[in-house]
C-alpha cells in the first residue's frame, strides 16, 4: 500500500488517500476526479519509465541537430529563386552546386554517421561536431553560412555538457514535465494558489518515497527515494477508443511519447500522435498487444473473469488479421456471428477492454495497478452492478483497483461487495471529493464512516426529478 497526498494541484485544494486493495472516490463532476487519476498515472509512469524516456528525448534531440545540420547545407547549395526561368535556375543551381563540391563529401559523412544506429549517442554527438567544426573554419564557405555552423556548434556543445554533468534526478523531472506538457496541458498548478503544486508519496510506515514540487506548470523539483512497489499502471477510462484503434493503428503520422508498456522493448513500442496524450497512448499500445495473436479463452489465470464477461456480454472481442481491427464474436441460433467493433454496443465494448487485457498474459497481475475513470459510463445500471462485482473479484486475487465515480449505482454496489468479502473488507477505502469554496476541492475520507448520505447526495438528480413531477 501507498499514501499519496495532494496540495495545490490543478482543481484540487487537498487531497489525501491511500492505493492498494479497493480504493474509490466519488464526487460531483468538476470536482477533480479525473485529475486525480492522471495524477497517479503520470507518476508512477515517471517512476517506471524516466529512464527509458530521457534516453528517447536524447535521441530525439540528436536526430534533430542531424536534421538541422542537413538543412544548412541544403541551404547553401540552394540559391533563392530570383527568376522564373526554369533552364536558368537549373543552370544556376548547377553552378552553384559546383561552388560547393566540397560539401558532397561532408553529406556523405554526415549520412554515415547518422546511420550507425549501435553507435552511443555521445559518439554520434562527437563525430557531428567535429564536421560542424571544420565548417566553421572552411575557407570556401562564406561567413553568413559560417555563422548558422557556429551557432549549431553552441548548440551540440549544451547538449554534450548536459550529457555528461546530468543534474539530479534529470530523467525523472523531465519525463513528469512531459506529461505536464501532454496529459495536463500545462495546467497543473492551482488557478486559484500562488504556492506550488506539490505531490507526495509515502509507504504504510509514512517513509516518503517520492516528493515532487511543481512551480508554474513545471517541475521545480523530484526526489525519488525508492522504488514505488507497483509493476505497471494501466488506465482505463471510455470504451470509444476501441472506435479509433484501427484508424490510429493505420496512420502514417506516429509518434510513440517516451512511455513503455509491459511485454515490448522501449523501440518496438506501437507509436501514436502526441496530440492524443500519453493515457490513450499508453492503453493503445497494450491493446495493440492482444491483437498481437489469437489468445485461448481458456489456461488463463483470470480465465474464469473472462468467462464471467463472455457470460455477461454474449461473446468476447477478439482482433481480427483481416479486418485489421477488433471484431465481436458470438453465436446465434447455431450460427458464429462476427460484428465489427464499430457496431458494437458501447457497455460491450467497455467489458471488451478488459477482456482484452485479461488476456495479456502477465498484465494484470498482484501490484500491478488497474485505474479506472468512470467506469459507468455506457452501462445500464445492471451492468455496472455486474462490474461491480468483477472489480471486487480482481481486488480479491491482489491486483489493486482505483476508481473514480459519481454513479449512485456503482459506488453502493462496490460498497456492498467489497464489505462482504472476508479477503477485501479491510482493503476498501472510500473518499469524497468536493467543492470547498473557491479555492478548489477537498477529499475527505469516508472510510470508517456511514457511506449512505453521500449515495443519497450523488442520486439527487433523480430526487428532484421526482420532486418536480410531485408539484
Amino acid at each position: 500500500m501507498i499514501k499519496i497526498k495532494l496540495n495545490d494541484t490543478g482543481p484540487i485544494k487537498s487531497a489525501e488517500f491511500d492505493i492498494g486493495g479497493l480504493t474509490v472516490i466519488a464526487g460531483l463532476n468538476k470536482t477533480g476526479k479525473t485529475f486525480i487519476s492522471k495524477t497517479i498515472f503520470s507518476l508512477i509512469k515517471t517512476v517506471k519509465d524516466s529512464e527509458q524516456f530521457l534516453e528517447s528525448s536524447q535521441e530525439e534531440q540528436l536526430e534533430f541537430l542531424f536534421r538541422k545540420t542537413d538543412l544548412i547545407i541544403r541551404s547553401i547549395t540552394r540559391p533563392k529563386r530570383l527568376i522564373l526561368d526554369k533552364d536558368q535556375e537549373k543552370l544556376l543551381i548547377k553552378e552553384a552546386s559546383k561552388d560547393y563540391d566540397f560539401l558532397r563529401d561532408f553529406k556523405d559523412k554526415l549520412s554515415i554517421i547518422d546511420r550507425q544506429n549501435d553507435d552511443i549517442i555521445s559518439t554520434k554527438l562527437n563525430s557531428l561536431k567535429e564536421l560542424c567544426y571544420s565548417l566553421t573554419i572552411e575557407p570556401k564557405l562564406e561567413d553568413e553560412y559560417k555563422s548558422k555552423f557556429t551557432e549549431l556548434l553552441e548548440e551540440i556543445e549544451t547538449f554534450e555538457r548536459d550529457l555528461e554533468k546530468p543534474e539530479a534526478n534529470i530523467a525523472h523531472k523531465k519525463c513528469f514535465d512531459n506529461f505536464l506538457n501532454t496529459t495536463f496541458k500545462k495546467n497543473f498548478n492551482n488557478l486559484f494558489s500562488q504556492s506550488a503544486a506539490t505531490v507526495k508519496v509515502s509507504d504504510e510506515n509514512n517513509n516518503e518515497l517520492i516528493s515532487v514540487q511543481v512551480q508554474n506548470n513545471k517541475v521545480a523539483d523530484f526526489v525519488n527515494a525508492s522504488t514505488l512497489p507497483l509493476k505497471e499502471i494501466t488506465y482505463l477510462f471510455s470504451p470509444v477508443i476501441l472506435q479509433f484503434f484501427k484508424f490510429i493503428s493505420l496512420t502514417t503520422s506516429r509518434r510513440y511519447l517516451g512511455l513503455t508498456s509491459f511485454g515490448n522493448s522501449y523501440r518496438q513500442e506501437y507509436e501514436i500522435s502526441k496530440s492524443l496524450g500519453a493515457i490513450i497512448a499508453d492503453l493503445f499500445s497494450k491493446l495493440i498487444l492482444s491483437s498481437d495473436s489469437f489468445y485461448p479463452l481458456e489456461g488463463r489465470v483470470s480465465n474464469f473473469l473472462m468467462e464471467k464477461i463472455k457470460e455477461l456480454t454474449g461473446g468476447y472481442l477478439e482482433y481480427d488479421d483481416k479486418e485489421r481491427d477488433f471484431v465481436f464474436r458470438f453465436e446465434k441460433k447455431g450460427k458464429k456471428v462476427s460484428l465489427p467493433v464499430s457496431n458494437t454496443a458501447e457497455g460491450i465494448k467497455a467489458f471488451g477492454i478488459l477482456q482484452l487485457l485479461l488476456g495479456v498474459e502477465g498484465l494484470i497481475v498482484p501490484n500491478s495497478l488497474l485505474l479506472f475513470d468512470e467506469p459507468e459510463v455506457h452501462l445500464h445500471p445492471e451492468w455496472q452492478i455486474e462490474l461491480a462485482k468483477l472489480l471486487v473479484k480482481l481486488a480479491e486475487i491482489g491486483i489493486p483497483i482505483f476508481i473514480n465515480s459519481h454513479s449512485p449505482y456503482m459506488l453502493e454496489a462496490l460498497y456492498t461487495y467489497a464489505n462482504r468479502s472476508n479477503i477485501i473488507k479491510e482493503d476498501f477505502r472510500l473518499y469524497y471529493l468536493e467543492k470547498d469554496g473557491d479555492d478548489g476541492s477537498i477529499l475527505k475520507n469516508l472510510t470508517d464512516e456511514d457511506p449512505f448520505p453521500i449515495f443519497e447526495k450523488m442520486s439527487a438528480a433523480m430526487d428532484k426529478i421526482n420532486n418536480e413531477v410531485d408539484d
